[in-house]
Protein backbone atom coordinates (compact mmCIF):
# COMPACT_ATOMS: atom_id res chain seq x y z
CA UNK A 1 0.00 0.00 0.00
CA UNK A 2 1.78 3.28 -0.87
CA UNK A 3 2.28 6.06 1.76
CA UNK A 4 1.67 3.39 4.65
CA UNK A 5 4.78 2.41 6.77
CA UNK A 6 4.95 -1.02 8.09
CA UNK A 7 6.36 -1.37 11.50
CA UNK A 8 9.22 -3.93 10.10
CA UNK A 9 12.33 -4.19 12.60
CA UNK A 10 15.43 -2.61 11.77
CA UNK A 11 17.84 -5.18 11.13
CA UNK A 12 19.91 -3.69 9.07
CA UNK A 13 24.03 -2.48 9.98
CA UNK A 14 23.46 1.53 9.35
CA UNK A 15 27.35 2.07 9.78
CA UNK A 16 27.89 4.22 6.82
CA UNK A 17 25.18 7.10 8.42
CA UNK A 18 27.72 8.09 11.00
CA UNK A 19 27.38 11.07 13.16
CA UNK A 20 30.59 12.06 14.74
CA UNK A 21 31.03 14.86 17.80
CA UNK A 22 33.91 17.00 18.29
CA UNK A 23 34.78 20.04 19.86
CA UNK A 24 36.22 22.57 17.70
CA UNK A 25 36.85 26.16 17.86
CA UNK A 26 35.39 26.38 21.28
CA UNK A 27 31.73 25.13 19.76
CA UNK A 28 30.34 21.47 18.89
CA UNK A 29 30.95 20.76 16.03
CA UNK A 30 28.61 17.59 14.08
CA UNK A 31 29.55 16.35 10.63
CA UNK A 32 26.57 15.43 8.89
CA UNK A 33 28.15 13.94 5.97
CA UNK A 34 31.03 11.92 4.85
CA UNK A 35 32.06 12.91 1.30
CA UNK A 36 35.28 13.87 -0.31
CA UNK A 37 35.15 16.54 1.51
CA UNK A 38 33.35 16.06 4.69
CA UNK A 39 30.89 18.57 5.93
CA UNK A 40 29.23 19.45 8.88
CA UNK A 41 27.61 22.28 11.04
CA UNK A 42 28.84 24.15 14.15
CA UNK A 43 25.66 24.18 16.13
CA UNK A 44 26.02 28.08 16.48
CA UNK A 45 26.40 28.95 12.21
CA UNK A 46 26.79 28.12 8.99
CA UNK A 47 27.88 24.71 7.41
CA UNK A 48 31.94 24.16 7.41
CA UNK A 49 33.56 22.24 4.58
CA UNK A 50 36.91 19.98 5.07
CA UNK A 51 39.34 19.11 2.19
CA UNK A 52 41.61 17.23 4.77
CA UNK A 53 39.38 14.61 6.07
CA UNK A 54 38.45 16.87 9.23
CA UNK A 55 41.69 18.28 10.27
CA UNK A 56 40.59 22.13 9.90
CA UNK A 57 37.47 23.63 8.30
CA UNK A 58 36.44 26.20 6.34
CA UNK A 59 32.98 28.28 6.13
CA UNK A 60 30.47 27.14 3.53
CA UNK A 61 29.33 30.31 1.66
CA UNK A 62 25.61 30.53 1.49
CA UNK A 63 24.03 33.33 -1.03
CA UNK A 64 20.44 34.21 -0.87
CA UNK A 65 20.64 33.32 2.68
CA UNK A 66 17.27 33.61 3.83
CA UNK A 67 17.09 36.93 6.20
CA UNK A 68 13.38 36.57 7.76
CA UNK A 69 13.72 36.68 11.42
CA UNK A 70 16.87 36.88 14.11
CA UNK A 71 18.41 33.57 14.23
CA UNK A 72 21.42 32.32 12.32
CA UNK A 73 20.79 30.00 9.75
CA UNK A 74 22.10 26.23 11.24
CA UNK A 75 21.69 22.87 9.29
CA UNK A 76 19.52 20.27 9.90
CA UNK A 77 20.33 17.28 7.46
CA UNK A 78 22.58 16.88 4.55
CA UNK A 79 22.21 14.58 1.85
CA UNK A 80 25.02 13.92 -1.28
CA UNK A 81 23.08 12.51 -4.35
CA UNK A 82 24.85 9.84 -5.40
CA UNK A 83 24.40 10.19 -8.99
CA UNK A 84 26.32 13.47 -8.70
CA UNK A 85 28.48 12.97 -6.20
CA UNK A 86 29.44 17.25 -6.27
CA UNK A 87 25.55 17.67 -5.59
CA UNK A 88 24.75 18.42 -1.71
CA UNK A 89 21.24 19.57 -0.51
CA UNK A 90 20.60 20.69 3.08
CA UNK A 91 17.87 20.91 5.26
CA UNK A 92 17.96 24.61 7.59
CA UNK A 93 16.10 25.97 10.16
CA UNK A 94 15.32 28.68 7.56
CA UNK A 95 14.36 26.36 4.28
CA UNK A 96 16.48 24.29 1.94
CA UNK A 97 19.69 25.19 0.29
CA UNK A 98 21.79 23.09 -2.66
CA UNK A 99 25.22 23.19 -3.06
CA UNK A 100 26.98 21.60 -6.34
CA UNK A 101 30.25 21.59 -5.48
CA UNK A 102 31.23 19.62 -2.22
CA UNK A 103 29.30 22.05 -0.24
CA UNK A 104 32.19 24.87 -0.55
CA UNK A 105 28.76 27.20 -1.78
CA UNK A 106 25.09 26.69 -0.85
CA UNK A 107 22.74 28.99 -2.66
CA UNK A 108 18.69 28.39 -1.43
CA UNK A 109 16.26 26.42 -2.99
CA UNK A 110 12.76 28.07 -3.32
CA UNK A 111 11.24 24.47 -2.71
CA UNK A 112 7.60 24.19 -3.71
CA UNK A 113 4.95 21.43 -2.24
CA UNK A 114 6.00 21.28 1.75
CA UNK A 115 3.92 21.98 4.66
CA UNK A 116 6.88 23.31 6.32
CA UNK A 117 10.22 24.40 5.37
CA UNK A 118 12.03 23.00 8.16
CA UNK A 119 12.84 19.26 7.42
CA UNK A 120 14.55 16.99 9.99
CA UNK A 121 16.13 14.48 7.34
CA UNK A 122 17.10 14.05 3.76
CA UNK A 123 18.05 10.91 2.09
CA UNK A 124 18.93 9.82 -1.81
CA UNK A 125 18.01 7.02 -3.47
CA UNK A 126 19.57 7.56 -6.47
CA UNK A 127 18.03 10.82 -7.79
CA UNK A 128 15.23 10.43 -5.83
CA UNK A 129 15.72 12.77 -2.32
CA UNK A 130 13.50 11.77 0.85
CA UNK A 131 12.97 13.87 3.61
CA UNK A 132 10.57 14.35 6.54
CA UNK A 133 9.45 16.92 9.22
CA UNK A 134 8.46 17.33 12.90
CA UNK A 135 4.68 16.88 12.03
CA UNK A 136 5.13 13.24 10.93
CA UNK A 137 4.81 14.21 7.23
CA UNK A 138 7.57 12.89 4.66
CA UNK A 139 7.91 13.83 0.90
CA UNK A 140 10.22 13.03 -2.06
CA UNK A 141 11.69 15.03 -4.73
CA UNK A 142 13.18 14.06 -8.05
CA UNK A 143 14.82 17.52 -8.45
CA UNK A 144 16.92 17.99 -5.62
CA UNK A 145 14.57 19.58 -3.76
CA UNK A 146 13.01 22.24 -5.98
CA UNK A 147 9.53 20.73 -5.96
CA UNK A 148 8.35 17.94 -3.46
CA UNK A 149 5.21 15.35 -3.09
CA UNK A 150 3.96 14.23 -0.25
CA UNK A 151 4.49 10.12 0.24
CA UNK A 152 2.33 10.53 3.50
CA UNK A 153 1.99 11.55 7.12
CA UNK A 154 2.54 10.17 10.70
CA UNK A 155 1.14 11.11 13.91
CA UNK A 156 5.09 11.12 15.58
CA UNK A 157 7.28 13.49 14.54
CA UNK A 158 10.15 12.20 11.97
CA UNK A 159 13.76 13.08 13.35
CA UNK A 160 15.17 11.83 10.56
CA UNK A 161 14.97 9.43 7.64
CA UNK A 162 17.05 6.98 5.73
CA UNK A 163 17.89 5.26 2.67
CA UNK A 164 19.31 1.51 2.75
CA UNK A 165 19.10 -0.06 -0.78
CA UNK A 166 15.51 0.30 -1.86
CA UNK A 167 13.83 0.84 1.77
CA UNK A 168 13.02 4.21 3.20
CA UNK A 169 13.52 4.30 7.02
CA UNK A 170 11.44 6.94 9.18
CA UNK A 171 13.14 7.57 12.58
CA UNK A 172 9.91 8.88 14.76
CA UNK A 173 9.64 10.49 17.96
CA UNK A 174 7.31 8.16 19.34
CA UNK A 175 6.66 5.37 17.16
CA UNK A 176 10.27 3.61 16.70
CA UNK A 177 11.64 3.23 12.87
CA UNK A 178 8.89 2.82 10.14
CA UNK A 179 9.49 1.52 6.97
CA UNK A 180 8.32 1.61 3.02
CA UNK A 181 9.92 1.53 -0.32
CA UNK A 182 12.08 4.32 -0.89
CA UNK A 183 10.43 4.92 -4.82
CA UNK A 184 8.79 8.81 -5.70
CA UNK A 185 5.31 8.68 -6.85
Amino acid sequence: MRGKPSSAPLNTTLAHRTVRHRLCARSELRVLAEMPSSLATALSGRPLVSSNGGTSYVQSAISNEATSGFSRIWGLSLAEKPTATNVVVMATNKGIYKSTDNGANFARVTATGLVVNQLTGLAYNGSNLFAGDRIGNYFCSTNDGTSWTTKGAIVEAINDVLVVGSTLYLLTDGAGVLSMSATCP
